[in-house]
């Protein structure tokens, strides 16, 4: 099966604010012809809209293109809206009343498996957050940066998720990761990026940086060798192979589509075709590997096993 994997797709930067689904659906029938590839499966981390109208009429969208789609939160979906504000028609005063709106309207959708701290088909999902860990500078510190988060970065400002408790936020998916990994998913997918898929030169000194990453070798030390690691929220494109400290080999996948004036491919080299994967799902990526190592293997010695044969 192919898989196509993407992030960051931010579709009311390409659509209009409207209530008119076929005029929704025509905008999102051009974004999909330039952003997306044809595949078995879809799996996007994170980010689609900021507005729930635009969010949920781009599910049902995306449902039609794919025989499944798996989707997890990104912080710009779960903003409150306020009804009468840039159009919308109801109140969600909280994030968590969003996300639980979302998973309502997307059970509701075929092929949309919208992934929050589960996991279905072998495939585990969850928002994530960042820890607060990265010391950007020698003076940093994770106070100093949990106080920058909640006064002056977009999430602080605009979520009302878990009262905006930074702590709070972070204990809830480092034990989410960690229950989610150990049950050891063939692909397992978040927003924020663990720090192994790596940081532009121009942000490593950045403060902002801190609220894009946490520090993700505890979980992936439980994921098998082989399986796949998907995340979004930055928007460079990234994929690169991470080998954990035990030897297992883990694909990091990052292809963000980002708002309009930017390309994500540039800095990498990468182009939309490097993220669609042929996976064979029936007997799972670790076996897979085993499998193709034990052939390699067989088909060294097959000459000595002929030899031996003909001699006797």
């Amino acid at each position: 099966m192919t898989y196509f994997f993407i992030s960051d797709l931010h579709v009311d930067f390409y659509s209009p604010l409207s209530r008119t689904v076929s005029l929704l659906h025509r905008y999102f029938e051009e974004f999909f012809e330039r952003y997306f590839l044809p595949a078995d499966v879809c799996c996007i981390a994170g980010d689609i809209a900021n507005n729930y109208f635009t969010y949920v009429e781009f599910l049902k969208f995306i449902a039609t293109k794919y025989s499944a789609v798996y989707v997890c939160f990104g912080n710009h979906d779960i903003i409150t809206e306020k009804a009468g504000v840039f159009g919308a028609e109801k109140d969600f005063p909280t994030s968590e009343g969003k996300m639980d709106f979302f998973l309502k309207e997307s059970a509701k959708i075929p092929n949309i498996r919208l992934l929050e701290n589960c996991m279905q088909d072998g495939i585990a999902g969850c928002m994530g957050m960042c820890d607060f860990k990265y010391m950007h500078t020698p003076g940093a510190s994770e106070i100093l940066n949990q106080m920058l988060w909640s006064t002056r970065w977009f999430d602080g400002r605009h979520w009302n998720y878990m009262r905006n408790n930074p702590g709070r936020l972070w204990e809830h998916y480092d034990v989410v990761l960690r229950d989610l990994s150990l049950k050891k998913p063939k692909i397992m997918m978040s927003h924020f990026l663990p720090l192994e898929f790596g940081m532009a030169e121009r942000y490593i000194h950045d403060p902002c940086s801190n609220f894009f990453y946490f520090h993700g070798a505890p979980y992936l030390e439980n994921l098998d060798d082989g399986s796949i690691y998907q995340a979004g929220h930055t928007h460079t494109a990234i994929k690169k192979t991470f080998v954990d400290l035990q030897g297992k080999r883990h694909l990091l996948l990052c292809n963000p589509v980002g708002y309009p004036d930017e390309n994500p491919y540039a800095e990498n080299d990468l182009r939309r075709e490097d993220f669609l994967i042929e996976l064979d799902t029936s007997i799972g990526l670790a076996a897979r590997t085993c499998i193709r190592g034990v052939k390699v293997m067989l088909d060294a010695y097959r000459p000595m096993f002929e030899e031996l044969t003909h001699t006797h």
